[in-house]
């Protein structure tokens, strides 16, 4: 195990639960990626929706999806 663990390995968890399209996106996401998603979890707190991201919206339209 390296000697920086995801906030999942440490059990934080985001305060919004992820819906599965936001779980199919954190799966997809960089290690860099996932970084930032990780500091957003622990700056932002209750103020940060991963499905609200502009990431996430570009996600959907890669996908072919409506964004919401």
């Amino acid at each position: 195990m390296s000697s920086q663990q995801s906030i999942y390995e440490k059990k934080i968890v985001p305060v919004h639960p992820l819906t599965p399209e936001g779980l199919k996106y954190v799966s997809s996401m960089t290690p860099a990626q996932k970084q930032l998603h990780e500091l957003a979890i622990v700056s932002l707190a209750s103020s940060y929706f991963v499905e609200k991201t502009h990431g996430f919206q570009a996600y959907l339209k890669g996908l072919g999806a409506k964004p919401k």
